[in-house]
């Protein structure tokens, strides 16, 4: 407990650097926009951005963060829970949204979806250059049924590794709870809410 409350206060103070950083190098930022090319891809980046709803513990919003990354598409991460778990779909503007499952991406035109392998299909359009789906019809077809074959059946075995065991059960219920609070005012009270059920032996080094 004490570890998690230290690294919780650490956490913050490394932020409030980071914040004042920001701020004392907000001038030279503004500066450096100021150069042509530089201007030329703030522009190409403004009109790439797109905000990735969901959570770290889901394997389907990891995924889409990959092929974000890989296709070099800027984007801004936003906590996001299942089921509208917490009631907030309909103020995010995702109430129209159904089934409501995680990740939702909401691109720089105001549109939004969901489902991981729709997100895809959708992302190689809007975004051709650095394709993750094979050009080549055999090794689309190939690529592809891979991709429905882990989706479906390989996220079996992350929850088998996550759930099965009684210390990886209450580590996971935890860290995945933490995860979905994250940058709400909630955390601190569950630390001692949840007192004691962290696995000992997961906060060791």
């Amino acid at each position: 407990q004490e570890f998690v409350l230290q690294a919780s206060i650490n956490t913050n103070r490394m932020l409030g650097r980071v914040g004042r950083n920001i701020v004392n190098q907000s001038q030279h930022v503004q500066k450096l926009l100021q150069v042509p090319g530089l201007q030329k891809m703030s522009q190409k980046w403004s009109s790439e951005w797109v905000d990735l709803y969901g959570g770290q513990g889901s394997p389907y919003t990891r995924k889409v963060q990959s092929a974000l990354r890989y296709k070099k598409i800027p984007f801004t991460q936003h906590t996001l829970m299942p089921g509208d778990m917490m009631g907030d779909w309909e103020e995010r503007g995702f109430g129209q949204i159904k089934p409501k499952v995680i990740p939702v991406i909401k691109y720089s035109d105001g549109t939004a979806q969901n489902d991981s392998t729709f997100i895809f299909e959708n992302v190689e359009k809007r975004y051709p250059s650095r394709p993750i789906v094979p050009k080549d019809p055999l090794d689309s077809f190939l690529a592809l049924l891979l991709e429905d074959m882990f989706d479906e059946w390989g996220t079996k075995l992350m929850f088998g590794m996550r759930w099965l065991k009684e210390k990886d059960q209450n580590w996971s219920g935890i860290w995945l709870i933490y995860d979905f609070q994250l940058g709400t005012d909630s955390l601190y009270k569950s630390v001692q809410k949840w007192e004691g059920c962290l696995a000992p032996d997961r906060l060791d080094g």
